[in-house]
């Protein structure tokens, strides 16, 4: 049974600690490759928007006053422009030893009639590159055929919905260096 340490931000599937997506993923990132490192600032507002649309999925209402409250217009107007009343999962686990790694996809569910799986983005820019390596991570441990998406949630209000496409190449190579450099 997979565990999510939330403090730890370690993935368990039993004595088993796994990988995460995004761990794998990493070589990807703009941070990770200039050397700098995840600004504490933006990831601090990050986790902070995704627990308020999280909360917002959950109770239909719209808090305000938050510091944040233009990403979380954005993600209102996505959720009605596209339709979207409920998601089959919001931040859900997924992963396994057998499968040999984990992440927390944002949100599974329908977009345009299609099962889908959505990574929420507060970032000014999108790495499409690393969207393409995260999505796949996820789609790999869904198991089924589904529609990747990058929604970026902008301080203005405003949103851009990304179709992503599957790389499991991309992935795979992740996979590799990560597991290389885990080895020494």
């Amino acid at each position: 049974m997979l565990v999510f340490d939330e403090a730890e931000h370690k993935y368990f599937d039993g004595d088993v600690e796994l990988p995460s997506v995004t761990q794998i993923t990493r070589f990807c990132s703009y941070d990770s490759i200039n050397g700098n490192g995840s600004n504490p600032f933006y990831r601090e507002r990050g986790t902070k928007v995704h627990e308020l649309c999280a909360d917002y999925d959950f109770t239909g209402e719209l808090p305000i006053g938050t510091g944040v409250d233009g990403y979380l217009k954005a993600y209102a107007d996505f959720k009605r422009d596209y339709r979207i009343k409920d998601w089959l999962f919001v931040e859900y686990a997924l992963g396994s030893a057998e499968i040999g790694f984990a992440g927390t996809a944002d949100r599974i569910g329908y977009i345009d009639g299609k099962l889908s799986i959505l990574d929420i983005k507060t970032s000014s820019k999108l790495n499409i590159l690393a969207l393409e390596a995260q999505l796949t991570g996820y789609s790999i441990l869904y198991g089924q055929p589904v529609d990747l998406y990058g929604l970026q949630l902008q301080k203005g209000g405003n949103y851009r919905l990304v179709k992503i496409n599957a790389d499991t190449e991309l992935f795979r190579a992740c996979q590799y260096i990560h597991q290389k450099g885990m080895s020494k």
